[in-house]
C-alpha cells in the first residue's frame, strides 16, 4: 500500500511538472509576442518621427550637404545685398520717421515766425511805452526766426545722425551675415570631403587595408563634420533673425545668397586731410557755433538803448549768457579734441583694413601655389585626389577671407569720410 501511495504522489508530482513546464512555455512565448509587438511599434514611431522630423532636416541635391532646419526658417532662393539692407532700415525705422516728421514742425514754426517778424513795423517802434517793449520786439523781429531756423537744421542734422548710426550698425550685421553664409559654404565643402573620405574607409577596410579602428575613426569623423555643419547652419539663422528684426523685414527669411562690396575707390588722403574736413563740416562743431551767434545776437539786442543796464532781469540775463558763450566756447574746444582722437582712431583703423586685404591676397597667393603644386604631384600618382580638394577648399576659405576683408575696409573708409563730416555712408559720396 505504501509503495502504491508512493507511486501515485509520483504521478500527481509529474503531471505537476508536465503543467509547470506547459506554463512556462506558454509564458515565454507569450513574452516573446509581446517583446515582438513592442519591438514592432517601437519601429513604427520611429519611422513615423522621421517621417516628421526629416522634412526640417533637408540635403541640397547637388551634394548633399545643406543642412537647413525648416522648422523655423522660410526657405527660398532669397538674396540680399547691402544697398537693399539700407533702404530697409531707413524705411522702417520709427525714430527716423518721428524726427521727420518733427522736422516738419520745426519748418511751419520757422514760417510762423517769418510771418510775425514781417508784421513788425517801425511804427511798433515808435508806439512802444518803454525800451523793454522795443527789446521784446527786436527779439520777435530778428532772434526768434534765427531760432527757429536753427531749429531746423538741428533736426536735419539729428536725421542724418540718425541714418548714420543706423546705416553703420547695419553694416555690423551685415557683415556677419557674409561670414556666416561663407562659413556655411566652407563647412559644406569640408563634410563633402569627409564623406569621400569615409567612404574611401569603407572600402579599405572591407579589403582589410586598415582596421575598425580606424573605420570607427573616419566614421566619427563624419559625425563630427556633420554636427558642425548642423551648428554653422543654426547659427546662421540666428542671425538672420536678429538681421531682419533690425530691418524690419519678416523675421523667418533666410537668406540663400549674401552678395559681397567691390572694394571702394574712395582715396585715402593723410590723417590732416580729414582732421581740416571734420573741423569746417562735422555738425557738432557747427552746432556749437550757431548757438554762440544766437546768443551773441541776442546780447545785441539786450544792449540797444542800455536796456542790459536799466532793467535789473535783463541785466542777469545778460550776465547768463556771456557765461554761456564761455561755456559753449570751451565746449567748442573740447569737441574738437574729441573729433580728432575719433578720427585719428579710426584712421589708423582703415590702415590695419587695407594691410589685412593684402596679407589675405598674400595667403590666396600661397595656397593657389600649393594647390597647383598638388595638382601635378596628384597627375603624378603622388597625391590622391582628396589631397587636392583639401587644397581647393583652403583657396575657397582665403578667397573669402579676402572678401571679408574688403568689406571691413569699405566700413572703415566710410566711417572716416563721414566722420569728417563728408557723409560717405549716407550720401554715397565719392571724391
Amino acid at each position: 500500500m505504501g509503495s502504491i501511495k508512493k507511486h501515485g504522489r509520483m504521478k500527481s508530482i509529474e503531471k505537476y511538472g508536465e503543467a509547470l513546464v506547459t506554463q512556462t512555455s506558454i509564458g515565454v512565448v507569450t513574452g516573446m509576442k509581446k517583446s515582438l509587438i513592442v519591438t514592432l511599434i517601437t519601429i513604427l514611431i520611429t519611422m513615423v518621427i522621421c517621417q516628421i522630423i526629416m522634412p526640417y532636416y533637408t540635403f541640397a541635391a547637388s551634394d548633399n550637404t545643406n543642412i537647413i532646419s525648416k522648422s523655423s526658417i522660410t526657405t527660398g532662393k532669397n538674396s540680399i545685398t547691402f544697398d537693399s539692407a539700407k533702404e530697409l532700415v531707413l524705411k522702417n525705422n520709427r525714430t527716423l520717421k518721428n524726427l521727420k516728421r518733427s522736422l516738419v514742425d520745426y519748418k511751419k514754426g520757422y514760417e510762423n515766425a517769418l510771418k510775425a517778424a514781417e508784421n513788425i513795423g517801425y511804427e511798433d517802434f515808435l508806439e512802444a511805452p518803454n525800451h523793454y517793449i522795443r527789446m521784446l520786439l527786436y527779439k520777435k523781429m530778428y532772434l526768434v526766426p534765427e531760432q527757429r531756423k536753427n531749429a531746423i537744421i538741428v533736426a536735419e542734422d539729428n536725421i542724418r545722425d540718425n541714418e548714420d548710426r543706423l546705416i553703420t550698425n547695419l553694416r555690423s550685421y551685415y557683415q556677419s551675415l557674409l561670414v556666416g553664409n561663407g562659413n556655411i559654404e566652407i563647412q559644406k565643402r569640408k563634410y563633402a570631403l569627409d564623406k569621400k573620405r569615409h567612404n574611401l574607409s569603407i572600402i579599405k577596410y572591407e579589403n582589410g587595408l586598415i582596421t575598425k579602428l580606424e573605420l570607427e575613426e573616419s566614421e566619427y569623423n563624419l559625425l563630427k563634420a556633420q554636427a558642425e555643419l548642423s551648428e554653422v547652419v543654426r547659427n546662421y539663422e540666428n542671425t538672420c533673425r536678429t538681421f531682419n528684426l533690425y530691418i524690419g523685414s519678416p523675421i523667418d527669411i533666410f537668406y540663400n545668397k549674401v552678395k559681397y562690396e567691390d572694394l571702394e575707390d574712395m582715396l585715402m588722403y593723410d590723417f590732416d586731410f580729414f582732421y581740416e574736413e571734420a573741423l569746417r563740416n562735422r555738425y557738432e562743431i557747427q552746432s556749437i557755433k550757431r548757438q554762440i551767434n544766437l546768443k551773441k545776437l541776442e546780447m545785441e539786442i539786450l544792449e540797444k538803448n542800455q536796456v542790459h543796464k536799466i532793467y535789473t532781469s535783463v541785466k542777469k540775463e545778460h550776465e547768463n549768457l556771456a557765461t554761456s558763450i564761455k561755456t559753449l566756447e570751451l565746449d567748442l574746444e573740447k569737441t574738437k579734441l574729441n573729433i580728432k582722437k575719433e578720427i585719428y582712431s579710426i584712421f589708423v583703423d582703415a590702415v590695419n583694413a587695407d594691410e589685412a586685404i593684402k596679407r589675405a591676397e598674400r595667403n590666396v597667393g600661397n595656397l593657389k601655389r600649393k594647390l597647383n603644386l598638388a595638382k601635378v604631384r596628384y597627375n603624378a600618382g603622388v597625391l590622391s585626389e582628396l589631397n587636392v580638394e583639401q587644397a581647393e577648399i583652403e583657396v575657397k576659405e582665403a578667397e573669402i577671407s579676402i572678401k571679408n576683408a574688403i568689406y571691413d575696409y569699405n566700413t572703415k573708409i566710410m566711417m572716416l569720410y563721414n566722420l569728417s563730416g563728408l557723409y560717405a555712408i549716407t550720401e554715397g559720396l565719392e571724391l
